[in-house]
């Protein structure tokens, strides 16, 4: 079976092996047909890739039909599961077999960077709150797109998203005390952003930061986080993250992630670590709605005033605004609020947003955001479905070499492969 179509009339010699029992056909090895279970199948790789390409992408049963419409070939849905998990085997992460995680938490200070240092300049700056708001205003000083002399420094962004599962691959122990639905997918993310040479950013032509275009990669597993980070390492050395001058990790401040960057990426290259701005505006808005306040326009009035401060990245002004209207309240309730307080408190240092924005940082995790839904979710989230984890594991790794251009629709140098 070819992306041309079923091929037929075509002889070829048979051979049988009566030293190693087994039977021969030479021109199915020449071809380089698609091997299944160590034995020649019926498809050339190129309708393997073809299958493959399209059950990343669309349901079994469209892509039945799609095949049937397309090649007027009819498959099972058992053999193209098969051909599926045989195609997909090359883009599986191969973090498991690399052994111990590339690198581990380093005990000497990383360097600060260009960036870094442009962030400390500001911040030490006798204008510092001028430069800051107006940075959050929207003026940042930025280089133009004609310089010649272009830093590239990395994104990384990492977060996780549950897929339905087979009932039983789920642990008994749910997140609501009952049985799970679900296990989780954890998704990687890296992109490229330009800066001078003094550090400053390059902007577009209306004057705002962006992203290189063409740079976002993907990478994602069903695996813990121990494979993750090896799996992580090993993506980020792809995108040449030992060569570049400074990095920059996003994430929504989960406990998992606390500790990745120091697992994954090399000691040397400098890291700047930012929450994702959106999740400290909602936990922010969490944590005033439980403020009392007599009327809803003071509420309002009071959290636009704490929300100016996290703008600022003035953590601890915000906090003990914070607290002193909290004060009136019981015991009980303060001390709710204490502890909600406690993830901007940790983080302090990661809700810089003022001087991230000044020194023309982004600092949303956007990206990976939509990468779980766009990776994972719009094919394994579908009403009805529950998957295996080997068969999301294909799935996935599949939806992530499509997404960043490293899909290859024939694994053959034979020329005729390509049908």
């Amino acid at each position: 079976m070819s992306r041309l179509g079923l091929i037929e009339g075509v002889s070829r010699s048979y051979f049988w092996d009566d030293v190693y029992p087994q039977s021969l056909i030479p021109l199915d090895a020449k071809i380089g047909l698609v091997q299944i279970d160590c034995k020649f199948s019926r498809y050339t790789p190129g309708f393997g890739a073809m299958a493959a390409h399209l059950y990343a992408m669309m349901t079994e049963d469209e892509v039945i039909i799609t095949l049937k419409q397309l090649c007027g070939i009819d498959i099972e849905k058992a053999s193209l599961a098969r051909l599926v998990q045989t195609v997909g085997q090359p883009y599986l992460p191969t973090h498991i077999k690399t052994g111990a995680p590339k690198y581990s938490a380093c005990e000497t200070e990383r360097p600060l960077g260009i960036v870094g240092q442009r962030i400390k300049d500001i911040s030490e700056h006798p204008d510092r709150d001028r430069i800051i708001q107006d940075a959050v205003d929207g003026k940042i000083e930025g280089a133009s797109s004609s310089n010649p002399a272009k830093l590239t420094i990395v994104y990384c962004s990492s977060d996780g998203t549950g897929v339905p599962g087979l009932k039983r691959e789920l642990s008994e122990k749910g997140k609501n005390g009952g049985h799970a639905q679900t296990f989780e997918a954890k998704v990687g993310v890296v992109f490229k952003q330009e800066f001078d040479s003094n550090g400053l950013p390059v902007l577009n032509k209306d004057g705002d930061i962006h992203r290189i275009p063409e740079t976002t990669q993907y990478t994602a597993t069903v695996e813990k986080v121990d494979p993750f980070s090896r799996q992580m390492a090993d993506f980020l050395a792809t995108n040449m993250i030992a060569s570049a001058p400074q990095a920059v990790f996003l994430s929504d401040g989960a406990n998992w992630l606390s500790n990745l960057p120091e697992r994954i990426f090399p000691a040397h290259v400098p890291v700047i670590m930012i929450i994702d701005k959106f999740h400290a505006i909602e936990h922010l808005n969490d944590l005033v709605d439980k403020l009392f306040f007599s009327k809803a326009a003071l509420r309002e009035k009071f959290r636009a005033e704490a929300r100016l401060l996290l703008d600022l990245g003035k953590i601890q002004d915000m906090a003990t605004l914070i607290r002193k209207k909290a004060s009136s309240m019981n015991l009980v309730k303060k001390v709710k609020i204490d502890k909600d307080l406690e993830y901007f408190i940790k983080n302090e240092e990661k809700m810089r947003y003022g001087l991230f924005q000044t020194a023309g940082l982004f600092v949303g995790s956007g990206v990976v955001e939509a990468a779980c839904k766009t990776v994972v979710g719009k094919r394994l989230k579908n009403a009805g479905m529950h998957w295996s984890k080997k068969g999301a594991a294909i799935a996935i790794a599949l939806r992530c070499a499509i997404m960043s251009g490293r899909f290859d629709y024939c694994h053959s140098e034979f020329n005729l492969a390509a049908a």
